[in-house]
């Protein structure tokens, strides 16, 4: 259990949303330390914890991890309701660097990368619209419209590759 891991020394302390690193040796994870909401990145016993994110004026949440563990999708608030963007970060704790992804002003947020690093997929809708699931090229162009639910869609995930 995340919580019990990396709370062992600090109590009080709220972690959530982890995720596996793929190859199992990480976990990246979100918790409010420094009196913000950030990303954080532990060995998978819990030891060797550190901040990745460190971005003053954002609330970061909902991290998910490239295929091969090169980058991370991180889904970014300016303030509490306001709209949320996807940004990529290559993984290198203690250098944070971020790209936004695609150009448009869209909400973005709870992206998933495609098994094969081309795609990313996410939950976005149009201001007052229904919530839905989009694809983006990783390179932030060609937004494709998946789902056109007449409720909500949300949480996308990708089918694995097939094993040879």
């Amino acid at each position: 259990c995340l919580y019990q891991i990396s709370t062992q020394n600090t109590p009080y302390l709220f972690d959530s949303q982890p995720a596996w690193s793929p190859d199992g040796k990480q976990i990246i994870f979100v918790t409010q330390r420094n009196n913000r909401q950030d990303i954080w990145v532990m060995n998978a016993d819990g030891s060797n914890q550190r901040q990745f994110t460190n971005t003053q004026t954002m609330i970061d949440m909902l991290p998910s991890w490239s295929p091969e563990g090169k980058d991370v999708l991180i889904t970014q608030y300016v303030s509490e309701g306001g709209v949320p963007r996807v940004v990529i970060s290559p993984f290198d704790p203690g250098n944070y660097v971020e790209y936004q992804i695609g150009k448009e002003r869209r909400p973005m947020r709870d992206a998933e990368m495609s098994p094969d690093g081309y795609w990313i997929a996410f939950e976005g809708w149009e201001i007052g619209g229904k919530h839905n699931i989009f694809i983006i090229t990783t390179t932030g162009i060609n937004v494709q419209q998946v789902t056109y639910d007449q409720i909500l869609a949300f949480d996308p995930v990708w089918r694995p590759l097939p094993v040879p």
